[in-house]
């Protein structure tokens, strides 16, 4: 445990989980949730989501920063004279 006075003194403790991370639940003000999201990202956090939420994922969620979808979809282009 290591005990810090800002939020965002905790992102560079990230640096060695950044493999292994996924998702972070958070719950501050709105005047701090951007700053706070954009550090998380930059750490390696592919979704911020409401504390209490993490295991309650939307159905097109970015697992692993990539749509989990695209793997399994074939897009054909149409172009049309």
């Amino acid at each position: 445990m290591k005990p810090i006075n800002d939020l965002l003194h905790a992102v560079p403790l990230l640096e060695f989980w950044r493999p292994y991370l996924q998702a972070a639940g958070i719950a501050v003000p709105d005047s701090r949730r951007f700053t706070l999201a954009e550090a998380l990202g930059r750490a390696g956090v592919n979704r911020i989501c409401p504390v209490g939420r993490m295991q309650q994922p939307p159905a097109g969620w970015s697992q692993d920063g990539r749509r989990f979808i695209v793997d399994r979809v074939r897009w054909v282009d149409l172009e049309m004279p």
